[in-house]
C-alpha cells in the first residue's frame, strides 16, 4: 500500500520547524509566507493544492520483513537536500527498549567513516506518546500543527559552549514514533551548517519522505552481525556486561573500518574501528595513558564516572595503522563497577583480536 503525504503536510512541518528556529512566519492556511521558513518550491507546491499533489510520484513503502530505517532515507536522496555531493550510512542500531518501545536507528555522515554520526533517524515500534516525547522534556519543544501523525514536536539547542548545534523532530502516529536528529558544528568538517530556512525545509522534506515509506506495521528484527562483527564473542561480551546481548547491526567500511552495534534491554556494546589516517592520528592515545600493554599495540581501558556507579566502559586500542574504540553500558547483572575488572580487559582483548 502507498500513502501520499500532500504538499500541505510538507509545508506545515516546514512552518513548525521554521517557527522554532525564529524564521518568518506562515499563513493561516499553513503555507509559508513570502520570505518565510520554506523554499519557493514548497510555496509553489502548497499553492497548487491537493489536485496537483496527487500527480506527484508515489514512494514505495518499505516492507516489514528485514525493516531497515536507512531505507526510509537513502543517502543519495538526502545529499542534495542538505547541499552535499555525497552522504554515507555510518551506523545501524537496534535497541530492544528505548523511547518507550523497540528502536531501530540509522546514522549518516558526509564522510565514509563507520561509527561517527552527523544525522540520525530512529523508528520506534510499540511506543506511546509520553515515553516517546520524554527526551524532549528538558528542552523547549514546539508542537507542530501538521496534518499527518498524531503529534509532532521539534527542538533546537546547542552545547554549553555553543560550538555544536542540534535540531530534532519527533512524530508519533499510533504506537510508532519517528525521530530525526541533525547535528553540525562550527568546524568545516562534518554535516553542513544550514541556515534556519534551509534547515526547516530539509527536515520537512526528509520527514515527509520517510513517513511516506514507513510500513503501516513496523517489525524490527534482532538481526545478526556481519563480516568481522560476527567474530566478536557475544557470549563473552554478555557475561562481562551482565546481560545477554540480543540484537546486532553492522556497517563495514574501507580499510578495515567498521561499526558493530549490539544491545540487550539495558546493556549495549559498540565497536568502532577507525582507519582514516587523519582521524587515527587525531584520536591516538598518549603513551602514558595506555594502561594495558598486551592488548593490540597498547590499550587504554577505563570506567567513566557515572552517578549509578556502573560504568560505562571506555576503551581505545592501538592496532597497527587503525584505532579500535570499545564503548559499553552494563546490565543489572554486572553490579557496581567503578574501575576496570579483569573481565573488562578480556572483553577488549577479544574484540581487538576479532577485528585485527
Amino acid at each position: 500500500m502507498t500513502v501520499q503525504v500532500k504538499w500541505r503536510s510538507r509545508s506545515l512541518v516546514a512552518c513548525g520547524v521554521a517557527a522554532l528556529l525564529g524564521v518568518a512566519g506562515c499563513s493561516e492556511s499553513g503555507s509559508p509566507e513570502p520570505g518565510g521558513g520554506a523554499s519557493a518550491g514548497a510555496d509553489e507546491g502548497a499553492a497548487r493544492g491537493d489536485a496537483a499533489a496527487d500527480d506527484e510520484p508515489e514512494a514505495e513503502r518499505v516492507e516489514d520483513a528485514g525493516f531497515d530505517p536507512c531505507d526510509l532515507l537513502p543517502p543519495e536522496e538526502v545529499a542534495p537536500l542538505i547541499g552535499v555531493d555525497a552522504l554515507y550510512v555510518t551506523s545501524r542500531q537496534v535497541s530492544p527498549d528505548a523511547d518507550g518501545g523497540r528502536l531501530a536507528g540509522c546514522s549518516y555522515l558526509t564522510e565514509d567513516v563507520p561509527g561517527i554520526a552527523g544525522m540520525t533517524v530512529n523508528v520506534v515500534a510499540g511506543t506511546e506518546r509520553e515515553a516517546f516525547f520524554a527526551p524532549f522534556q528538558e528542552r523547549e519543544a514546539l508542537v507542530v500543527d501538521g496534518s499527518f501523525g498524531d503529534e509532532q514536536r521539534v527542538v533546537a539547542y546547542e552545547t554549553p559552549d555553543g560550538s555544536t548545534h542540534f535540531r530534532e523532530l519527533r512524530v508519533i502516529e499510533g504506537d510508532t514514533g519517528f525521530h530525526i536528529r541533525y547535528t553540525y558544528n562550527d568546524s568545516p568538517d562534518g554535516m553542513p551548517a544550514l541556515d534556519d530556512e534551509a534547515m526547516a525545509e530539509a527536515l520537512a522534506l526528509m520527514t515527509v519522505a520517510a513517513l511516506d515509506r514507513l510500513p503501516a506495521e513496523v517489525t524490527i528484527a534482532d538481526g545478526v552481525p556481519e563480516g568481522v562483527c560476527a567474530d566478536i564473542d557475544l557470549a563473552l561480551a554478555s557475561g562481562a556486561l551482565g546481560e545477554e546481548l540480543t540484537t546486532a547491526r553492522s556497517v563495514l567500511g574501507e580499510g578495515g573500518a567498521l561499526n558493530c552495534e549490539f544491545s540487550g534491554e539495558a546493556a549495549a556494546l559498540t565497536v568502532v574501528a577507525v582507519s582514516a589516517p587523519d582521524r587515527v592520528a587525531a584520536m591516538r592515545v598518549p603513551a602514558e595513558m595506555l594502561n594495558v600493554a598486551d592488548i593490540g599495540d597498547g590499550a587504554s581501558v577505563r570506567i567513566l564516572p557515572n552517578d549509578e556507579a556502573q560504568g560505562p566502559l571506555d576503551a581505545m586500542v592501538h592496532l597497527g595503522d587503525r584505532l579500535v574504540v570499545v564503548s559499553a553500558a552494563y546490565g543489572p547483572g554486572a553490579g557496581s563497577i567503578t574501575a576496570p575488572r579483569a573481565e573488562d580487559a578480556e572483553l577488549v582483548r577479544d574484540i581487538a583480536e576479532a577485528v585485527r
